[in-house]
């Protein structure tokens, strides 16, 4: 969507690990926030993950811009190895965006905290999973087993 210098509308930033093509209920949830704020006259841009090199990094989407960052592949440490990318990104695109909306925040939140501390952006974080706030994602399971390592690793 194109943006012109005088235009005053509100702009929001939506940083996501996972976005359309890929399918499931938070990837659902963004895509139709996304489409429902451009509709109602806001600009819009999410920055999400590159999952595979095939990905276009950039492309316009329902009313709003989508900007994927890399590296690709890397599934289970691609999350993290997102956040130096998604930091720059979020600073290089400071001038486009007014508020950071993170969708799930168990690794983007700290990019989304940093647009807040170091660019003065407000940022709304919104849990994806059950024990997002709490951080027991990181040491139990779906089912309440307690693991003896961190997420990361299994």
């Amino acid at each position: 969507m194109k943006e012109t210098a005088t235009e005053s509308r509100p702009r929001v930033c939506v940083l996501t690990g996972s976005f359309h093509p890929v399918v499931g209920g938070g990837e659902r949830h963004a895509r139709l926030l996304c489409r429902e704020l451009a509709a109602r006259g806001l600009l819009v841009h999410v920055l999400t993950r590159r999952r595979t090199p095939e990905s276009a990094r950039r492309e316009e989407m329902d009313g709003f811009t989508v900007v994927r960052v890399g590296p690709s592949g890397f599934s289970r440490l691609g999350k993290y190895l997102m956040l130096p990318a998604a930091c720059f990104q979020l600073w290089r695109l400071r001038k486009k965006y007014d508020v950071v909306y993170v969708a799930g925040l168990r690794v983007l939140g700290w990019a989304g905290m940093l647009a807040q501390a170091c660019l003065g952006k407000p940022c709304v974080l919104r849990a994806e999973a059950r024990g997002e706030f709490s951080g027991e994602f990181i040491w139990k399971t779906p089912e309440g087993v307690i693991r003896l390592a961190p997420y990361l690793f299994f």
